[in-house]
């Protein structure tokens, strides 16, 4: 391969042969990672990673040559994500700011049919009877990680934080599948 003056890597013609050479099981963890990275977006895991790969391909990012592939896609998925939550986030606000629930003189009416937050629906249907489990969603989608989240889900650090995380991880794959939660 050949070595650019800037140590990086040719992300065009190198990252090409490194991801041919991925395995099916990394694929499948690099999946998994990217739903970790998902939850509160309107974007699904393989299509945060399909753009992940597609931004290293391209060239848009640095990647330094003292960095695996892996690791690499990784931080690349978790600067996407954080991408997209800032520009739902910037939607959001600019809704808010120009939305128009009708003239001043007329009392505001709910919409018909309201519109339900996805993760919310799925905190109902996974965890009708767990606050704690359903707190600690919360807590991610809020983007809290660690010790802050167990703070803000009142729950312990580490153990029973690794215990609900556990939990969260199987309920999700289940709904993936299309089972019972």
């Amino acid at each position: 391969m050949a070595e650019r003056p800037d140590g990086n890597r040719e992300p065009a013609r190198e990252g090409r042969e490194i991801f041919e050479e991925l395995s099916s099981h990394d694929r499948a963890r690099l999946v998994r990672v990217a739903e970790s990275f998902v939850g509160g977006l309107l974007i699904g895991a393989e299509d945060l990673l399909h753009e992940a790969l597609v931004n290293v391909l391209a060239g848009e990012r640095r990647w330094p040559r003292r960095m695996a592939a892996f690791p690499f896609v990784i931080g690349v998925m978790k600067s996407l994500a954080s991408s997209h939550r800032k520009s739902l986030k910037r939607q959001k606000r600019w809704a808010d700011d120009h939305g128009n629930p009708g003239p001043p003189d007329e009392p505001w009416t709910e919409p018909a049919v309201p519109w339900e937050d996805p993760v919310e629906e799925w905190i109902r249907e996974c965890f009708p009877d767990d606050a704690r489990a359903a707190a600690v969603v919360r807590g991610i989608t809020a983007g809290f990680r660690g010790g802050p989240l167990a703070e803000h889900a009142g729950v312990g650090f580490p153990r029973e934080l690794a215990t609900i995380r556990k939990r969260i991880r199987r309920a999700f794959a289940r709904y993936r599948r299309g089972g019972a939660p």
